[in-house]
């Protein structure tokens, strides 16, 4: 400071204000050039402009003053300091259905660079996430798709899938999901937090079940209920006997936990997330014998132990539900999308849905 001058000392940076602001300057605050440089005069500018900014501010007092003065200029001007420029970051394009696997990929490490966030984390209650980047795809099934359905599977009806006029969806924002169905352990973890008793506990009717005796499921009944299943599970099963309420709890009790907001997905993210940038009838193919791949469904292992059940040929390994993620994933790193367990969404069903809804 000239004579005369004060100069304002900052118990919060350790500096005076105007050594704090020249020390940011250097570190890349100050304005630079193409080539990434700061030099004295835009240095000097910086400065100017922000002490008299700075001063109340770090210093708690909105009366406080420093104007520094620039007292002469240089006939050339040096550098000070040269940073790397780095081009700034272009949103990603959306994905648009049908893309591959390395697309998804791609897609996905574009979105994690550009928001600054990771392609997967887990959570707290050892939730694995997956980034799953927007895009466009058709959701719903063609007419003749329908059609197959009904010859593939002769126990079906038409109105079965009468509810899925194909149309174009857009996913507009990036969003996370599990990597694969809720388990029992981390089930029993929120349960064992916060003492919550699911509806087929507490409703009077229970839930479904497995009948050893009489080989078959059945249900409702008051014995079954998410620790009671009628088949073998252990913590890395996927959590059954679940209502839409109980689901709503569970994530609330995940945002709690996590700060962080928990929701179930709609049936478009979900949708888009399981087709993972396919086209056919499975993320697998149009051949439902190529399910036992990529999940656990009534297939040849059932059928082994169960002969009156209606299956496919192939053979997953596994006659009730599988520990979660067994299977080969999909394009985005997901797994169990097709079979072991159904999946709430966080819309409600609605049989015209998919002739009335918006893009």
């Amino acid at each position: 400071s000239s004579s005369g001058r004060r100069s304002f000392e900052s118990d919060k940076i350790k500096h005076g204000v105007f050594t704090y602001v020249l020390l940011q300057g250097l570190r890349g605050q100050a304005p630079k050039n193409s080539r990434g440089e700061i030099t004295w005069l835009t240095l000097a500018s910086y400065i100017i402009d922000e002490v008299p900014l700075q001063v109340p501010l770090l210093l708690d007092d909105p009366d406080a003053e420093q104007r520094p003065n620039l007292m002469g200029n240089l006939i050339r001007q040096p550098v000070l300091a040269r940073l790397d420029v780095k081009p700034p970051l272009v949103k990603p394009a959306l994905l648009r259905s049908p893309f591959t696997a390395t697309e998804a990929g791609q897609a996905q490490r574009a979105w994690s660079d550009y928001l600054k966030i990771p392609e997967r984390t887990t959570d707290k209650a050892g939730i694995s996430l997956v980034l799953i980047p927007p895009g466009e795809f058709a959701m719903g099934s063609t007419q003749s798709e329908r059609e197959r359905m009904l010859r593939l599977f002769p126990s079906t009806k038409a109105e079965d899938y009468a509810d899925e006029t194909q149309h174009q969806v857009r996913i507009t924002q990036p969003f996370y999901l599990s990597a694969h169905e809720v388990t029992v352990g981390q089930f029993r973890q929120f349960v064992s937090e916060t003492s919550y008793r699911t509806e087929a506990e507490t409703d009077g009717e229970g839930g479904y079940g497995w009948n050893e005796a009489e080989g078959k499921f059945e249900g409702p009944d008051v014995k079954y209920n998410w620790r009671n299943t009628g088949f073998p599970q252990d913590d890395n099963h996927p959590v059954v006997n679940v209502s839409w309420n109980d689901a709503q709890k569970f994530c609330q009790w995940l945002s709690r936990k996590e700060g962080q907001t928990y929701g179930l997905p709609t049936e478009a993210q979900w949708e888009y997330s399981c087709r993972g940038g396919t086209t056919t009838a499975w993320s697998s193919g149009d051949d439902p014998e190529t399910l036992a791949q990529v999940g656990n469904v009534a297939d040849g292992t059932a059928k082994a132990k169960y002969p009156s059940l209606s299956t496919i040929a192939a053979k997953d390994g596994y006659v009730f539900t599988a520990p979660v993620g067994r299977f080969r994933g999909n394009s985005f790193g997901l797994f169990d999308m097709h079979g072991n367990v159904w999946e709430w969404c966080q819309d409600g069903y609605d049989a015209n849905y998919y002739a009335v809804s918006p893009t």
